[in-house]
């Protein structure tokens, strides 16, 4: 690609202020693509994503690229893109081993006598490890006296005082929205708030964590034993 069309495809604004100290003659774009080779051994089709682009120039009057620096620049552009993918793999499996140390470190509690707000805490602190977290509340549902409560929630990112130690009690019928989605549905319920019409969901949206329906999105998620919904956890 010449430098003119270099300018007039990538560059939309007025040229007339544009000062370059060097004028290349010829650019070169690369992309550097997402190895499929493990997809294509197990017979799988996957398109492979763009990871980046690598723009070379030439600035030497009169010279353009010839199709040996061209094959070269793909065979670099090859090992730089399995040099991400490889740091990526690298780093998701840290985080994986991370997520599970402090999953075992939950797990591990519940054996022994363990505080409500303590544990809550935990939990808090796993899931704003994993996810950007504005606002939390969990909920859990007794059995027993047949009571959903309330018992840990953050609004933009401070904790609601006292919760844990007094947690709200709520009868279910004043849930219904609640208990449909977690007690009959059982379903992880995901929104985005930017694009949803607003009174279906306002009952989960509203209350003891402040009003989130201005909040990016939403997610709820059931906390099930077994086969039964003992609870959820919701963030914004």
């Amino acid at each position: 690609m010449r430098h003119e069309d270099y300018l007039s495809f990538f560059y939309t604004g007025s040229q007339e202020g544009l000062q370059v100290d060097v004028v290349p003659t010829w650019y070169l774009f690369v992309p550097m693509q997402e190895s499929t080779l493990v997809d294509e051994v197990r017979g799988r089709k996957k398109q492979p994503r763009i990871t980046g682009i690598i723009v070379l120039y030439q600035t030497v009057a009169g010279a353009v690229f010839q199709q040996k620096q061209r094959a070269e620049a793909r065979e670099f552009a090859e090992r730089i893109a399995l040099y991400i993918q490889n740091d990526q793999l690298r780093r998701r499996q840290i985080r994986s081993s991370d997520y599970l140390k402090q999953l075992q470190n939950i797990s591990t509690a519940f054996p022994t006598s363990v505080q409500l707000a303590t544990l809550v805490t935990t939990v808090h602190d796993f899931a704003s490890n994993m996810v950007d977290v504005s606002s939390m509340l969990i909920t859990l549902y007794d059995r027993d006296i047949k009571m959903i409560y309330e018992v840990f929630a953050t609004q933009n990112g401070r904790p609601v005082d006292n919760l844990p130690e007094n947690p709200h009690a709520i009868p279910p019928q004043d849930r219904p929205v609640w208990w449909r989605v977690t007690q009959e549905e059982k379903k992880t319920l995901l929104l985005d708030l930017t694009h949803h019409e607003l009174g279906d969901y306002d009952e989960l949206l509203i209350g003891t964590w402040g009003d989130q329906r201005k909040a990016g999105s939403f997610l709820l998620l059931p906390m099930k034993m077994f086969n039964r919904v003992i609870g959820s956890l919701c963030i914004t």
